[in-house]
């Protein structure tokens, strides 16, 4: 039954038009955390750990998801993957329109202004810059990698 709803869910995106693309992770593996809109369908076997914070103040819902299920992030709100596993885990994303745009959040926040990160962060700005200097752009290095 699962299998049948992820299916389901997968064809009424294409349906409506909403551009799919095949992403893989490998294991172990994480995204940097990012903006916009997208469902998520899982299409082997291995674990694939979402999670969004609702807007400020509100909750963080994290979700595995495997083989034959899905998962949604509303729009706007900041979310990320995780591959739980050692093999590569390979997910279809459903984004909400043909040009959705894209925000990774933290390589992008310190794209402003130095003096503004640095008090939002409540450091000095070149505790600032050093952090912003050490980022990765979109992939995590996990401890495999390391």
């Amino acid at each position: 039954m699962k299998a049948i709803f992820a299916l389901s869910a997968l064809f009424a995106l294409t349906a409506a038009q909403s551009p799919c693309t095949l992403a893989n992770i490998d294991g172990p593996g994480v995204t940097t955390f990012e903006s916009g809109s997208r469902v998520q369908v899982t299409v082997n076997r291995s674990k694939l750990r979402t999670s969004f914070a609702g807007e400020n103040g509100g909750p963080v819902i994290t979700l595995d998801i495997t083989n034959d299920t899905s998962t949604f992030f509303p729009q706007g709100l900041i979310h990320g993957q995780q591959n739980m596993g050692c093999d590569t885990v390979a997910f279809i994303s459903s984004l909400n329109s043909a040009d959705p745009g894209l925000q990774t959040i933290t390589s992008n926040f310190f794209r402003l202004p130095i003096e503004g990160v640095a008090g939002s962060l409540d450091i000095s700005a070149e505790e600032a810059a050093e952090l912003r200097d050490g980022l990765p752009l979109n992939i995590v290095l996990t401890s495999k990698d390391q």
